[in-house]
């Protein structure tokens, strides 16, 4: 583990977890990040960090969003992040923002149905949008546009995420 035993992390991670309009599937209920975010965060209170990785939900071809609205569903969430104090301390966390790795919609996965048509470039399109977002809300920025989708086009692979973990180290230690 890169940051040593003086660490806690707490993973969040739930699978078709949108930001603001979830995943409108059977058995997908509950999937709002907004509807969820105070619930953790009072849940893990205090937390020191919070590390968001989000947005390749609202990148299918259904929810017909652009980069720039997701960059706005984002701010809703992020904006909630940095005002909630913790109820012991006072403080509210820090935040590290990860914009998610380009999407391969030529993936069989991201093609079938054209779950992720147009995906692609709007993936490389929300970089500079949570770029922007993480200036102007004065939190850190990842963009993981260098990490390569796995074999479906959308999630990270296990060799891939032992870059994911050298990047995030190094912005939680600058």
């Amino acid at each position: 583990m890169l940051l040593g035993d003086d660490y806690e992390i707490i993973e969040e991670n739930l699978n078709s977890r949108g930001i603001e309009n979830g995943d409108p599937r059977p058995g997908k209920e509950g999937r709002r990040a907004l509807d969820y975010i105070e619930a953790a965060l009072d849940s893990h209170d205090p937390l020191d960090k919070v590390i968001v990785l989000l947005g390749t939900n609202e990148l299918k071809n259904e929810m017909n969003m652009s980069a720039e609205q997701v960059g706005e569903s984002m701010e809703k969430l992020l904006t909630i992040i940095t005002t909630r104090p913790s109820q012991f301390r006072g403080t509210t966390p820090e935040v590290l923002l990860l914009s998610p790795p380009a999407i391969n919609e030529e993936a069989e996965y991201c093609r079938a149905g054209d779950k992720y048509l147009g995906a692609t470039e709007k993936s490389k399109e929300l970089v500079s949008v949570y770029e922007r977002l993480a200036a102007k809300l004065g939190i850190d920025f990842v963009a993981l546009n260098s990490i390569v989708a796995g074999v479906d086009g959308i999630h990270i692979d296990a060799d891939q995420h032992a870059k994911v973990a050298d990047l995030v180290y190094t912005a939680l230690n600058n």
